[in-house]
């Protein structure tokens, strides 16, 4: 995954955000905005972490490993989803499949320790392929 910015002018040179993407046939990043007006950006890589991480409207952060238990494996390939967090002390929102196809979400709730929460099923049952999340206004 590579990166470029705007600088009201002209976009910079492509440089490379993130080198060990899934290779899966699905989309493999997930983006969401912030309130404090913030890029998210999460991705199954291709060992099958989930990492994540930010950009400021200058710089991207490092792409951070989510920690998530169980772990995503096999299915973290797949498509991640992320909203913004949807109540105070919630940053972000992220579902993921795990290596059984279900549905898991964890939130960040404190990004200065990456503190996530311990992921819960969405529903305890199902073959999912995909994920999608969002969040209201």
């Amino acid at each position: 995954m590579h990166r470029s910015l705007w600088s009201g002018a002209e976009w910079s040179n492509a440089a490379a955000l993130a080198n060990n993407l899934s290779r899966s046939g699905s989309s493999p990043f997930a983006v969401t905005s912030l309130r404090d007006g913030r890029i998210a950006i999460a991705n199954g890589d291709d060992t099958g972490a989930i990492r994540a991480g930010f950009f400021n409207g200058t710089k991207w952060t490092e792409l951070k490993t989510v920690p998530l238990a169980p772990a995503a494996t096999l299915y973290a390939n797949r498509r991640v989803a992320l909203a913004r967090g949807v109540s105070a002390g919630v940053i972000l929102e992220l579902v993921y499949l795990a290596d059984d196809r279900i549905v898991r979400h964890a939130r960040l709730t404190n990004e200065a320790s990456w503190t996530w929460s311990t992921p819960t099923m969405v529903k305890p049952s199902g073959t999912y392929d995909m994920v999608h999340l969002t969040a209201s206004p």
